[in-house]
């Protein structure tokens, strides 16, 4: 529509006048306060979704001998969340610490990763998901529980080879698990995942709360964009914050900074279509109400993630890890481990029983009922210990 003082100038000819219009239209449109929702969301908006895939964390490239589910989180836990999409956040708390969170996370991070290193090589549409990955863990113990993920040799046989006898492992078996680990990290589908997993570097480690998300905004946009060029294709980035009170503005008090931080990232998931997965810190006992019997899923999740209510209150998705005590297994054995779906803005809430290897830092969903699960679990979890 064509307001006053929009004539088009004297010479022009009808083309450029109507870019001219068209512009001015554009700019005073993105200036208006309030829009329709026939326009910010209409049938060709709706056809849009019809036709857009979604990034199953059902099954995922795996490890060698593992699971069908590999990386994944499997099918149980995928039905309920109803896969990833841009615009997505997920937060992972649990009932205490030391409960899987960073490894739950690390594991899809790094089948992610897998799944588009091995689209990328297809002539497919299939969004693209790099990772962008925040993390209070160092490089070296990222790679080194990624070993241990692959291999089935926990991380920490990964810290030294000539020490391992001192610690009961010959340089044999040193040498053997290290071999190992140098042909994962340089060839094949692991090798090339990696060139899909960002980490922040340098002076960026450093930024905190509104200033980096700002940062973050600016450099992934930059990132995605040349992706799309060079592979022409959809990227989704999926971007992991471990946990989320680590990247807070520490001048500030904690429920305050945390606040911020939560609003930002849901603004910046919102207009950038990142998915967003963020771990939190586990409260103490006394704040996270487990003394409470009849507490809810959702009030427990709530009580049990530092600064969560606001945290809660912007993510479409929240998870809650409850292991069993290690005295409940037998040595060496996979921990049983109850997901809480304790927020699902889109789905239903409810409970998927898993099992978790600690030392290898693998999840994999509880195989109830199947004859096999004794020959699985012996499977996922032999050779661990050398």
């Amino acid at each position: 529509m064509a307001h006053e003082g929009d004539e088009a100038p004297v010479g022009l000819s009808v083309a450029v006048a109507a870019e001219k219009l068209a512009a001015s239209e554009a700019k005073r449109t993105a200036a208006e306060p309030w829009i329709s929702m026939a326009k910010a969301f209409g049938p060709p908006d709706l056809s849009a979704c019809f036709d857009r895939d979604v990034v199953s964390v059902a099954h995922l490239p795996g490890w060698p001998d593992g699971p069908p589910c590999g990386h994944g989180w499997g099918g149980g836990l995928d039905r309920m969340l109803g896969g990833l999409v841009p615009g997505l956040a997920l937060v992972v708390g649990a009932n205490r610490a030391g409960a899987g969170k960073t490894a739950f996370v690390h594991q899809l991070a790094d089948g992610l990763a897998m799944r588009t290193a091995e689209l990328v090589t297809e002539d497919s549409t299939t969004p693209l998901t790099p990772i962008f990955m925040l993390s209070e863990l160092s490089t070296e113990l990222m790679t080194r529980r990624t070993l241990a993920r692959l291999t089935g040799h926990p991380s920490r046989r990964y810290r030294s080879g000539v020490a391992a006898p001192r610690y009961g492992i010959s340089l044999a078996q040193a040498t053997r698990v290290f071999d190992k680990g140098r042909v994962a990290l340089s060839e094949g589908l692991t090798a090339a995942a990696r060139e899909w997993f960002h980490v922040l570097h340098g002076g960026m480690r450093q930024r905190c709360g509104a200033d980096l998300v700002a940062e973050l905004r600016e450099t992934i946009a930059a990132m995605t964009s040349k992706l799309e060029q060079n592979h022409q294709r959809p990227i989704w980035p999926i971007v992991v914050m471990d946990p989320i009170q680590r990247w807070q503005d520490h001048t500030k008090s904690e429920v305050e900074a945390l606040n911020e931080l939560s609003e930002r990232l849901r603004t910046a998931v919102d207009d950038e279509g990142w998915i967003l997965i963020v771990t939190s810190d586990t409260n103490k006992t006394s704040a996270r109400g487990a003394h409470v019997e009849d507490i809810g899923g959702h009030e427990r999740a709530a009580g049990g993630m530092r600064g969560s209510y606001k945290l809660l209150h912007i993510v479409d998705i929240a998870l809650y890890l409850c292991p069993e005590a290690a005295t409940t297994v037998g040595p060496g054995e996979p921990r049983p481990v109850t997901v809480h779906v304790a927020k699902n803005r889109e789905g239903p809430e409810g409970q998927v029983p898993m099992l978790w290897d600690a030392r290898t830092g693998r999840f994999w969903p509880k195989p109830d009922g199947d004859p096999e699960a004794d020959a699985m679990r012996a499977r996922l979890t032999g050779g661990a210990g050398l």
